[in-house]
């Protein structure tokens, strides 16, 4: 990977710092913000014939499962569709696509689907979905009927194992955990 020259990094670290401080957003993070409400709009609009899903005897109902979480000054969009498809998105614009060529992140995967479908009594049915506040999150199933989502619930709530969607926040984290790790290798 090509390196920038010292004065070409200094000039874009103080041209990004006078932006910052004078409230003005870049191009790189418009476009990266887009690119987020792009993919997350697929995920929650794409219906599961047009990725060749029909229900099977483990999933009757849910073929994606999608975590929303409040993090920072943004949202995490956590990912996991029946046909091994894991991403994990940024609203800052960054994220991994593609983890679920990992074994381990695909056995994670499948729990997490499993365990969404089994707390999917604690969803109701939505047709958009919003991102959480601060401190909150949210959890998406797409079924094979339509889509259900989460109250916005608080982070500390569902984290302490307060809340019955906990079980839930517990197997995303994990999730999240091999996503990360499995970015850090080569796929196989």
């Amino acid at each position: 990977m090509a390196r920038m020259s010292d004065d070409h990094e200094s000039a874009g670290f103080f041209q990004g710092l006078r932006d910052r401080l004078l409230g003005r957003r870049s191009k790189r993070q418009e476009d990266g913000e887009q690119v987020y409400r792009d993919l997350r709009a697929q995920v929650l609009t794409v219906p599961a014939s047009a990725l060749s899903l029909s229900p099977t005897p483990e999933h009757p109902f849910v073929w994606a499962a999608v975590m929303d979480w409040h993090v920072g000054s943004g949202v995490a969009t956590l990912v996991a569709i029946l046909d091994g498809t894991v991403s994990m998105y940024l609203s800052s614009g960054g994220g991994i696509i593609g983890a679920g060529a990992h074994a381990d992140v695909f056995a994670v995967a499948r729990r997490f689907l499993t365990t969404v479908e089994s707390h999917r009594a604690a969803l109701g049915p939505t047709n958009d979905p919003p991102l959480p506040g601060a401190g909150g999150v949210r959890f998406i199933a797409r079924t094979f009927e339509g889509t259900l989502a989460s109250p916005e619930i608080p982070t500390e709530q569902v984290g302490e194992g307060q809340h019955a969607l906990s079980p839930v926040f517990d197997v995303a984290q994990e999730l999240i955990a091999v996503v990360r790790q499995a970015s850090d290798r080569p796929r196989g």
